[in-house]
């Protein structure tokens, strides 16, 4: 029982948000993927629909939390995504890494525990192809992309304008469902890949598994964990198992972690040392990994080519995303700016002589440092919070001596209201230090050993923007996916036409509430 006590372990499995069930009740469970096209290139963002079966194929309203593994032709899991799929009318978006090599992918997509996988095979090339004559020794001239073949459209789409914007009408008539579409240039652009359902070889193998060794195993006390790319905490009790499990699986946004352990009284025991499962090692069957690399294809990825020139020359960001990370982060209570003081040689003069509510003071050779509430006069017993590039740490040790030129600004956060975001790590006041760009972190080497926390996928809601004066080359002019219809509804989307003035189609998936799934594909009209 002690041994049960002083070795927490926490797995971050993927549950069903509203209810939560084990993996016993989603064995049958499946997911319908579709990416937004067949052909990439590294670092592109990929758009996806991805949704939650049940064993009847019938749409799961409350989601899951669903795996998504990039998977190299030999098998190798290149990287990992997560994504809520109760979410599904979020518009899901990824990056795929800068550093692929030309080749196919597949894109897994699992629950844990359900004995199904889907998987969706895509054609990434990468950019050393703009700059090279050279057809990469696995590209296949005479090999062209799969094209289906797509019925009539089951529902009425029709193209109209409102103010001089475009506007595309889809009316249900009798059919209901979830509704996918995509406004594109198919000679400059692929069609969208729909992922095949497998016998999943992952059973309940969690790339998500964690440790957490506690330094007591007391049950009041507590974990305060920091997510340090969010600058925000998350605290649980050490006897709340399932509420840490519950809540820390369904956080947002991948971010280092450092984890810090209180007693009962939010005294101060220590960092803990944190241990999870390689995500790196899941291995998947190989594949075939020969290209295409036809006419269409070399039409498609000579206007990437464009289109990446003129980002660059223009500065435009032309893949755009939104970040659903909505943190509540509170302002500073005060912000001091480093080029605002001459003079000052050192942080430890800075903190010494500028910076309120801030002391510094020297015991046999080491610094510590005090911190007052904003609203009382009298000093925290105990060090603040530091945090050097938002690496935080309690002991400054010798940085405090770093040269005040190069600090870009220093912030104090010692007010109730401000320190509320940092929970019992802040108790006595946090002290943030941000150097200037061209200075190294001297603390790289404490964040480099943190370790990597993988929330759900963030990116949402994708959309492509060119400046007013950049020519942006768009060969989509909509991509629109987890859009519910009723029966005889209509819903309306807006978009803008591109400088590219060529042949558009309207492509749909529809997938009803039986889990019938209908693609299509007819001409844009009225098109300028």
């Amino acid at each position: 029982m002690v041994a049960r006590i002083l070795k927490l372990r926490l797995f971050f499995i993927c549950l069903f948000l509203s209810p939560i069930v084990g993996f016993s009740q989603a064995n049958s469970s499946q997911v319908k993927l579709v990416v937004s096209s067949s052909v990439f290139v590294s670092g592109d963002l990929v758009n996806l629909q991805v949704l939650t079966l049940n064993e009847r194929g019938k749409l799961v309203e409350n989601g899951a939390l669903v795996n998504l593994y990039l998977v190299s032709n030999e098998g190798k899991t290149e990287a990992i995504e997560r994504f809520n799929t109760a979410e599904y009318d979020q518009g899901m978006a990824f990056f795929l890494p800068s550093d692929l090599a030309t080749g196919n992918y597949k894109l897994v997509a699992h629950i844990p525990g359900s004995e199904f996988q889907t998987e969706a095979l895509v054609h990434v090339y990468s950019p050393k192809i703009f700059t090279s004559a050279i057809v990469p020794k696995n590209a296949d001239n005479m090999l062209a992309l799969v094209q289906a073949k797509y019925p009539e459209s089951p529902l009425k789409v029709e193209v109209g304008s409102n103010q001089s914007t475009p506007i595309v009408t889809v009316n249900s008539s009798e059919n209901s469902g979830l509704l996918a579409f995509k406004i594109f240039d198919p000679s400059l652009e692929g069609f969208p890949v729909s992922g095949v359902v497998k016998s999943s070889t992952l059973g309940e193998s969690n790339p998500f598994k964690i440790d957490f060794t506690p330094i007591s195993g007391v049950p009041n006390s507590r974990y305060s964990v920091y997510f340090v790319d969010q600058g925000m905490t998350e605290e649980y009790f050490l006897e709340d198992q399932a509420e840490m499990e519950r809540k820390l699986v369904t956080h947002r946004g991948d971010s280092k972690i450092w984890v810090y352990q209180f007693g009962p009284m939010g005294n101060r025991l220590g960092e803990i040392q944190v241990n999870q499962s390689e995500w790196e090692s899941v291995q998947f069957h190989d594949f075939d990994n020969t290209v295409p690399f036809s006419e269409d294809v070399r039409s498609i990825l000579n206007h990437k080519r464009s289109r990446k020139f003129i980002n660059q020359v223009y500065r435009s960001d032309i893949d755009q995303v939104e970040n659903s990370f909505s943190g509540s982060l509170e302002t500073a209570d005060a912000v001091y700016q480093g080029n605002d003081y001459e003079g000052v040689a050192t942080l430890r003069e800075a903190l010494s002589g500028i910076v309120n509510k801030v002391s510094v003071s020297r015991s046999q050779k080491e610094y510590s440092i005090r911190m007052t509430p904003a609203s009382a006069g009298f000093k925290y017993e105990e060090s603040p919070l530091i945090l050097l590039n938002g690496v935080p740490f309690y002991n400054i040790g010798d940085l405090v001596e770093i040269p005040f030129h190069q600090i870009e600004s220093i912030s104090v956060f010692n007010s109730i209201r401000s320190q509320k975001q940092f929970g019992t790590l802040g108790r006595f006041g946090v002290l943030s230090v941000q150097l200037k760009e061209e200075y190294a972190n001297p603390v790289q080497d404490l964040y480099d050993g943190f370790p990597e926390f993988h929330g759900i996928n963030p990116l949402v809601k994708s959309f492509e923007k060119a400046e007013n004066d950049a020519p942006d080359l768009r060969p989509v002019l909509l991509w629109n996916s987890g859009v519910f219809l009723q029966p005889n509804q209509s819903i309306q989307r807006a978009w803008n036409y591109s400088d590219v003035k060529d042949s558009y189609v309207i492509w749909g998936d529809l997938i009803n509430e039986k889990g019938q799934t209908v693609q299509w594909v007819q001409p844009l009209t009225n098109s300028n």
